[in-house]
């Protein structure tokens, strides 16, 4: 991530001083619609929702353990807890 972007995320405040946003149109859904439209997203592209992992496990694909994915990805890079947590859409940054 760039000093930029990063610089970008750190400043966007509403009015009241919040952060907002990354993606404001999904602000304010629920978790459940976030899955149930990735699931229909996998299902339109015909990607198996089950996959075998390299030790020969079955693990399941969702939005869920997508978007884990993305933050551990984050927590691997330099990347600030408060940038981590903008873009995760955490409220509290111990869980970003």
């Amino acid at each position: 991530m760039t000093a930029e972007v990063k610089a970008c995320l750190l400043l966007r405040k509403s009015n009241n001083g919040h952060a907002l946003h990354v993606f404001p149109d999904l602000a304010g859904r629920t978790a459940a619609t976030h899955s149930t439209n990735f699931s229909r997203l996998m299902d339109r592209a015909e990607v198996s929702k089950e996959i075998t992992l390299p030790t020969g496990e079955k693990a399941k694909r969702s939005f869920h353990s997508l978007r884990h994915t993305f933050i551990s990805w984050m927590t691997n890079q330099p990347i600030q807890p408060e940038v981590r947590k903008a873009l995760a859409g955490h409220s509290s940054s111990k869980t970003a």
